[in-house]
């Protein structure tokens, strides 16, 4: 008997295990009658899609979608025509809370399952797109590569640039991914709370004694967790697209590679592609100098208005807003014509580089430059791209200072509700000024960034040209860059340039007399003199004063090597004879 009732509370335990475990396990996870995440109606949840994976079937999701947006449209015009008939029925007192979160819930329904169409359409596009670009690849991988077939230069560059861009775009898609992750991890635990306040509330009703106030407060507990359970499948959605898209943009980047290097040694640069890109850069220049004689022309009458403001504001009796802002503005806009002149010149600079720039990747392409050209003109794109980027940097912080300017402008229009006609006015040319140098800041960004890409293709270009790999090749890359540092030009005087190779020559020349002048005076004062009777005092005295005398000379002559010219010694004259007097005193005491 003990063992039978043993055995009789074991399997008693055991069952009330398996019930609470069902219990809780219905009561935690999403009810789908609520409103939840239905797997019918999202597109295949869960792990990304590739190209080999099929969709399962299943319902049509945007049949399934449409009949819940009708739903919820009916639902939005049975709030509404309550909401009316309290108003009629109360007229002047508020609209109930209940009934106002009720409608904002109905629309926000209406809103989730909107943009789940549109996510749905744009995953099936790129579901397509992503096996058209794995077709893409396979057909590429499987087609012959043709002996003594040539491609277009140009062409290449396209597919350079393609790749590029393809490689900033899959950086970015990167960044989307995280950030959609993360909404989508708050959503969960928004929807998490609001699944929580759901059971409590039918715990509760199920409880009480049908009271209506408990009861619409359990309908809106579950309609805000079916919007949350909707919303979280709407952000898995958009998950699941920028995955897709990530994918796309790792296989195009596989595409581009391949058929780049499929024309690496194919590559004809022709002259006409080299007049055709000389063309279009002489055609992106003449529209910078035309904007420029705008700009310049209109200089002039900037300046006038900006003075006439500024008198009027000088010999006004009292300030007044509407003088305080006109003299503002046509400084502003005097200040933004002077700054679009500057960056234009320099642009327009630029633009002459790249035209160089091209001729050099032709001479590179069709194996007309030598090797020492090369080595200088890959010392020289060095310095260029720094130069380049510098400007880069500088166009993006003024393009900055003038959004902000722009903010703070269009905030005084908004904030500001008495501000006089005149002052709106100006304020309104302010804003237009500035949304227009932000857009020719934005317009030069992108002329300068096209420019030093062309550029970084060539150094690219150089660099594989140039690789040294061996010691000839090396010798003739350290020659150029030993050349180039030695011709660098320090400063000038009095338009004589002043190089490195000069100063090195000069203290060369200067060391090189020093000791000449030791040599010669110890000769001069120990050797010849005392033949001639002087003695050994008077010998040492004229040692003395001769090597000074050449080192002197061995000095002027060094500086007129350096370019140095001796009137700039001219003020340390008296300086240096007193010196000399009180250095030589010990000399004549000799005597």
């Amino acid at each position: 008997m003990k063992i039978k009732s043993l055995n009789l509370r074991c399997w008693t335990s055991v069952a009330w295990l398996l019930f609470l475990a069902t219990v809780i396990g219905n009561g935690s996870s999403p009810q789908r009658a609520v409103g939840q995440v239905n797997p019918a109606r999202t597109v295949a949840l869960g792990k990304p899609q590739t190209a080999e994976s099929e969709v399962p079937d299943q319902e049509d999701p945007h049949a399934d979608n449409d009949q819940s947006r009708r739903e919820i449209a009916s639902m939005i015009a049975r709030v509404k025509n309550l909401i009316e008939a309290f108003k009629q029925d109360h007229p002047g007192q508020p609209t109930p809370e209940s009934l106002s979160i009720e409608l904002e819930l109905y629309k926000w329904l209406d809103l989730l399952y909107s943009d789940r169409s549109a996510s749905m359409i744009r995953l099936t596009e790129l579901a397509e797109e992503l096996e058209r670009v794995v077709v893409e690849i396979e057909t590429l991988s499987l087609a012959p590569i043709v002996d003594g077939k040539r491609y277009s230069f140009l062409v290449l560059e396209d597919l350079r640039d393609q790749l590029k861009t393809e490689a900033h775009r899959r950086e970015s898609i990167k960044l989307e991914i995280e950030a959609a992750r993360s909404s989508l991890e708050s959503v969960r635990d928004s929807h998490d709370s609001n699944e929580a306040k759901r059971r409590m509330f039918r715990e509760d009703v199920a409880t009480s004694d049908n009271d209506e106030q408990l009861n619409h407060r359990y309908a809106l507990a579950k309609l805000r967790s079916r919007a949350t359970g909707e919303a979280v499948a709407n952000r898995e959605l958009e998950l699941k697209i920028n995955e897709f898209e990530h994918q796309i943009s790792e296989k195009r980047h596989v595409y581009f590679e391949s058929q780049i290097n499929r024309m690496h040694g194919r590559v004809v640069f022709s002259q006409a592609e080299l007049e055709q890109r000389i063309k279009f850069t002489d055609e992106a220049e003449a529209e910078l100098r035309t904007q420029l004689e705008a700009a310049l022309a209109s200089l002039s009458e900037l300046e006038r208005e900006y003075l006439l403001a500024s008198r009027a504001l000088e010999n006004a009796s009292e300030e007044t807003p509407q003088l305080v802002e006109e003299a503002a503005t046509w400084r502003l806009l005097r200040e933004l014509n002077q700054e679009h002149v500057s960056v234009l010149q320099r642009v327009i600079g630029y633009t002459g580089t790249i035209r160089i720039i091209w001729r050099r990747r032709f001479d590179l392409a069709n194996q007309l430059a030598s090797k020492d050209d090369l080595a200088k003109w890959q010392l020289e794109t060095e310095n260029l791209s720094q130069q380049i980027r510098q400007f880069q940097h500088l166009l993006k912080i003024r393009a900055d200072e003038r959004v902000s300017d722009l903010t703070s402008v269009r905030k005084r229009l908004v904030t500001s509700t008495e501000l006089h006609p005149e002052v709106r006015e100006f304020l309104g040319r302010q804003s237009e000024a500035l949304e227009n140098a932000i857009n020719a800041y934005n317009s030069q960004i992108i002329l300068v960034t096209t420019g030093e890409r062309t550029l970084g293709r060539f150094r690219e270009e150089l660099d594989l040209t140039l690789d040294p790999r061996s010691a000839e090749e090396f010798l003739s890359r350290s020659w150029q860059f030993i050349l180039m540092a030695w011709n660098y030009e320090i400063t000038a005087v009095e338009d004589r340039p002043i190089t490195v190779g000069k100063i090195i020559w000069g203290t060369i020349l200067l060391l090189a007399g020093i000791y000449s002048a030791r040599i010669f005076s110890r000769l001069l004062g120990m050797r010849i003199l005392p033949r001639f009777g002087l003695n050994p005092g008077a010998s040492v005295a004229f040692q003395s004063i001769a090597f000074y005398l050449m080192a002197t000379c061995f000095g002027f002559f060094a500086l007129e090597i350096i370019n140095v010219p001796l009137t700039v010694f001219a003020f340390m004259g008296g300086a240096i004879a007193i010196g000399i007097g009180f250095g030589s005193q010990n000399v004549l005491n000799n005597f």
